[in-house]
């Protein structure tokens, strides 16, 4: 299974890194606020940009750039 990273978590990157995994990429997705990525990693919601849609376990959002572009073989930006 390739790596994808997808730098933003906004709207479209949000929806593209959903649209990734379930075309059966593993994903990690990037956001500058920590406060967000808390929220997703915790609620499996990202309830500013996609509420109501829930996000694998599988997906790791972090705000630390280096380990989630670590291994990606392809990075979206977003």
């Amino acid at each position: 299974m390739e790596k994808v990273c997808v730098v933003g978590v906004g709207s479209w990157g949000s929806a593209l890194a959903l649209a990734l995994y379930k075309n059966g990429y593993k994903v990690d997705m990037w956001t500058r606020d920590e406060s967000q990525a808390n929220e997703i990693n915790t609620t499996r919601v990202n309830s500013r940009f996609l509420p109501g849609v829930i996000f694998p376990k599988e997906m790791r959002i972090s705000t630390d750039l280096e380990s989630v572009i670590k291994d990606s073989k392809i990075v979206v930006l977003a």
